[in-house]
């Protein structure tokens, strides 16, 4: 069992599952990234509204 394991991670390290694992890791940074940025622009509207409203 321990050789299985062994041998699926040097495959894993000699490139095969690395590029997919690291387009993963870019694409689910790229939603996150999206989605704090849309509500940044949201949070910033509504208080310029807010503030807008007091003045």
């Amino acid at each position: 069992q321990g050789k299985i394991a062994h041998t699926q991670f040097a495959a894993q390290r000699s490139g095969s599952g690395v590029p997919e694992l690291q387009s993963t890791a870019r694409r689910v940074l790229s939603q996150r990234r999206q989605r704090f940025a849309l509500v940044t622009a949201t949070g910033l509207r509504q208080r310029t509204r807010r503030e807008g409203g007091l003045n």
